[in-house]
């Protein structure tokens, strides 16, 4: 898979965020590069594999005849400086570990990841036979040279001379009294003298600290992981504390994320995870993606188009219980949905309805289908919450308050049953509407209501009636009835019926509860 990243520049010339922890001395460069190795490659494919990564572990055939090509006396801590025959290219890497072996087979009593590591082809565990062709194949009499010489194999890590990390942490911003851009490009940072100038960590000499910062992404992409153990001063966080809180539940963002934080922070975690410091290879168990709040015209809102919408504006007009439920009820979720004042309008009124039929709870009240009604409520806004479908909850509860209304009176304990789902969309209201029943606690501490399934289900739904699969009536029924029960309603209607004469019907389909099709 190729990404393709607008924003990966990972410096920024600014004062806010977080300061890289690197350190440039001019000596220690000077001393790197005068004794650092020299190691040609000839195979592209192999200093790609080494440049990026992909490949670690380096072997050499060691060949005392030729001096300029024995690499015996490589060693954990030298610098190798690799030139790339193709393309004149060159890097710096640094040698960690560092073994000689006799001959292949040798070699090849390491374990599996160390074989893995060397190999060039990472879908299949090599050989030895493979091994020995490859060689065989490289160049005349290499395979006899490391069988008769032996050969080394060094694990390396890519370094640039003159960069050292500085380990005295934290690293912290100076204070400044101008933070602004400066003229030359740089940092503001890099005008503070006391902060520039400091000891080299390796050497001792004259060096300069890094003044560019981290973007503000840096942070983002694994601070929700510090939200797991945050005040642990020994480490971003505790291994027990990770594997309670992670993964991630629900990551909730625009499309816009997908390519920029989302990708960021898997990439940060996958990292960590490789490292073995989180216990998760992906961060996030579910990923749920939200559409825009675009202009009235279907356009995307821009402050250079003067189409904003000014949410405290709003909030201020028609009461923010109005907006919360409106910007809910616009549309689905992860869709894009044109804003619309009269809608908000709309929202308002219905708010002001439920307020009015507050005035009619009456202890006396009682009333089965309205029970009914409460309790298909309690379970279709808990089931759409769940599946954030907050549009047709919201509709649902404007059919209940519908249902209130035509009742003309309603007991205060289905009321009450009624604002605690009213509650996640217009929390002040439910709360007023709470206390004006008598209640001393708060919404939010108050459990979700339960619905009893007898209650909640419909005694009667409407049935469509297809033939040939076009719509042709429907029967309402029992979500229970048979299809024998279904298809001697459906064959009684009269606009269906006339569909069906003379025909010969081949296939009766039955939806339960749903819907009927002939075939003829």
């Amino acid at each position: 898979m190729n990404y393709k990243l607008r924003d990966w520049v990972f410096s920024r010339q600014r004062y806010w965020g977080e300061p890289i922890q690197l350190i440039r001395c001019e000596a220690c460069a000077d001393k790197v590069q005068k004794e650092a190795l020299t190691l040609s490659i000839y195979h592209q494919p192999s200093w790609e594999m080494l440049t990026s990564g992909r490949k670690t572990i380096e072997t050499r055939a060691l060949n005392p005849e030729e001096p300029e090509r024995y690499f015996g006396n490589v060693r954990a801590g030298n610098v190798l400086r690799i030139v790339n025959k193709v393309t004149n290219e060159e890097r710096y890497f640094k040698v960690t570990a560092a073994s000689q072996f006799k001959n292949l087979e040798e070699l090849f009593k390491q374990p599996e990841e160390f074989l893995m590591a060397i190999a060039s082809d990472k879908s299949k565990k090599p050989t030895l036979e493979d091994w020995k062709k490859g060689y065989a194949e490289y160049a005349d009499g290499y395979l006899d040279r490391v069988q008769k010489n032996g050969l080394i194999a060094w694990t390396v890590e890519a370094v640039v001379p003159g960069w050292i990390p500085d380990e005295r942490l934290p690293v912290e911003l100076p204070p400044v009294e101008h933070y602004e851009p400066t003229d030359t490009g740089e940092s503001p940072l890099a005008t503070i003298e006391s902060f520039v100038n400091v000891k080299c960590p390796s050497c001792g000499g004259a060096a300069k600290r890094e003044t560019d910062t981290m973007p503000n992404w840096a942070g983002s992409s694994w601070y929700f992981l510090r939200y797991a153990d945050a005040h642990n001063t020994q480490e971003f966080a505790a291994a027990d504390k990770l594997k309670q809180w992670m993964p991630v539940d629900l990551y909730n963002g625009g499309m816009e994320h997908t390519t920029l934080h989302l990708l960021y922070s898997r990439f940060w975690n996958k990292f960590l995870f490789d490292q073995g410091l989180v216990p998760t290879s992906e961060p996030y168990a579910r990923r749920h993606s939200h559409g825009l709040v675009l202009a009235d015209d279907g356009t995307k809102m821009s402050k250079s188009k003067g189409n904003v919408v000014n949410p405290d504006e709003m909030s201020e007009q028609y009461g923010a219980d109005a907006l919360r439920t409106y910007i809910m009820f616009m549309g689905p979720f992860e869709e894009p949905v044109p804003w619309s004042t009269n809608g908000l309008v709309g929202v308002r009124r219905f708010l002001d309805k439920v307020m009015s039929v507050s005035d009619c709870v009456t202890v006396s009240a009682k009333s089965d289908e309205l029970t009914r009604v409460i309790h298909k409520t309690i379970k279709k806004v808990g089931d759409d919450l769940e599946a954030m479908k907050f549009n047709t909850a919201i509709s649902q509860l404007m059919i209940c308050v519908n249902a209130m209304q035509d009742a003309g009176t309603v007991a205060p304990e289905l009321f009450g049953l009624f604002t605690k789902v009213l509650f996640p969309f217009a929390p002040h209201l439910a709360s007023e509407l709470w206390e004006k029943l008598g209640n001393t606690t708060l919404l939010d501490h108050e459990p979700w209501p339960m619905f009893d399934a007898a209650l909640a289900k419909d005694e009667t739904v409407a049935i469509s009636i297809q033939v040939m699969g076009k719509l042709r009536g429907t029967a309402v029924m029992s979500p229970a009835a048979t299809q024998e029960e279904v298809e001697a309603a459906a064959r009684a209607d009269q606009n269906v019926a006339k569909y069906l004469d003379g025909q010969t019907i081949k296939k009766v389909i039955y939806i339960q509860g749903r819907t009927i099709n002939f075939v003829v």
